[in-house]
């Protein structure tokens, strides 16, 4: 019989860790009412998630994707608020005295597009998920 091991984040290389980051950021979106894209594009193009959610003009609260009307106010009067998103995902260090993490960062990473985010994925030694967002 075959058995699974528990699964160890610390096992993963370098492209599946950053593979499995922005799939845990799509999951967390989602589950906050935005829809989720990875784009056809993203073969490195410093965009890995591009998300919208709508927000209403009447109001301004936000409203999941697909409300036809504003769950607030009720308005039908909703625009979409897109975001593209750069995900870095690392590692604390196991080890050591300083549990230290880092992000490779190049400048193109950091867009000066207000509709741009820069978020990082990082999971300390137990596997427990921190979320850093620029």
């Amino acid at each position: 019989m075959l058995s699974l091991k528990a699964f160890d984040i610390y096992r993963l290389d370098k492209h599946s860790l950053g593979k499995y980051g922005e799939t845990r950021l799509a999951e967390i979106l989602g589950e906050k009412g935005w829809k989720v894209y990875a784009p056809a594009f993203s073969l490195d193009s410093y965009v890995d998630l591009v998300a919208f959610k709508k927000k209403c003009k009447e109001c301004n609260a936000k409203n999941s994707w697909q409300e036809k009307s504003c769950e607030n106010c009720q308005s039908a009067k909703l625009k979409k608020i897109f975001r593209t998103i750069q995900v870095k995902t690392s590692l604390i260090e196991k080890g050591g005295t300083d549990k230290s993490f880092a992000f490779n960062f190049r400048p193109k990473d950091l867009f000066t597009n207000s509709h741009h985010f820069l978020i990082g994925m990082v999971y300390d030694v137990k596997g427990k998920e921190h979320t850093v967002c620029c």
